[in-house]
């Protein structure tokens, strides 16, 4: 075989190559890209339903403790419901409000009586 045609010929096989190639990258890349964001979101959301059960295993233990335990509904009657038992005092400390700043436009200027 003559050495250009055979050059010729390995030239159009590695130029056939490198277009299959990027035509199989455009093809590939959307649903890779698909694939990217429905694996962040699946992440997304696994976060979000171990925090939701947390927080219902959490108040499961709540309620089992007010159903089982007085020590608790005697805390949630005091602390919610303000109760107390005969004989005892309850004070309830109010903190003081927090002083909002004062805007420039409530304050007097130095020129004006």
């Amino acid at each position: 075989m003559n050495p250009k045609r055979s050059r010729f010929l390995l030239s159009l096989f590695y130029f056939f190559l490198i277009i299959m190639g990027i035509i199989a990258a455009l093809l590939i890349w959307p649903a890779y890209r698909d694939y990217r964001m429905r694996q962040e979101e699946y992440y997304r959301f696994k976060g979000l339903a171990t925090d939701k059960r947390d927080k219902v295993n959490e108040l499961r233990r709540n309620v089992n403790a007010l159903e089982d335990d007085p020590s608790a509904v005697e805390k949630v009657a005091r602390e919610k419901f303000g109760l107390c038992e005969e004989g005892e005092t309850v004070i309830i400390y109010n903190p003081p409000p927090k002083k909002m700043p004062v805007s420039k436009e409530t304050t007097p200027r130095k020129d004006q009586p």
